[in-house]
C-alpha cells in the first residue's frame, strides 16, 4: 500500500475525522503536509477516524485473491493518534467477512507504542 500499488478508491473506512484523513491517507509514511503560502493543511499523515467512531475499520479491497503476508502500522505524522491494538478480517466479500483466528481464538494484534513507531 505504502508503494500506491493499491490505488485509493480500494480503500475505505467506518469514518474520518477530517477530509483530509480519509481512507486514502491509511498509508505507510505519508507525511503531513501543510502550505505556508495558504497557511492551510493539504494532507494528515494518515488515516484517523472520527471521534465519535467506537468500532473504527479500515478496509482494503484487493480486487483479486492476494497472500498477505505481513501488516505494519504507524501512527499519524506530525499529530497524537495511532492504533494501539487492532483485529483482521478477510474475506471475498465485505459482507462475508470472518476474523482472522489462531487456535480457534480472534488474534489481536498490538500496534506501535506511539506515534512515532512503526509495528510490523
Amino acid at each position: 500500500m505504502e508503494s500506491h500499488v493499491v490505488l485509493d478508491f480500494q480503500l475505505s473506512a467506518s469514518s474520518s475525522k477530517y477530509s483530509l484523513s480519509a481512507a486514502d491517507k491509511g498509508r505507510l509514511n505519508l507525511n503531513y503536509t501543510f502550505n505556508t503560502t495558504t497557511s492551510e493543511i493539504e494532507t494528515y499523515g494518515g488515516w484517523i477516524a472520527a471521534d465519535d467512531d467506537n468500532v473504527p475499520w479500515l478496509q482494503v479491497d484487493f480486487i483479486t485473491n492476494v497472500t498477505i503476508s505481513g501488516i505494519a502500522t504507524q501512527g499519524e505524522d506530525e499529530g497524537e493518534a495511532w492504533v494501539t491494538s487492532y483485529e483482521i478480517s478477510y474475506g471475498y466479500s465485505k459482507n462475508s467477512l470472518q476474523d482472522y483466528q489462531v487456535d480457534g481464538q480472534v488474534k489481536t494484534f498490538l500496534g506501535p507504542k506511539n506515534v512515532m513507531g512503526i509495528c510490523n
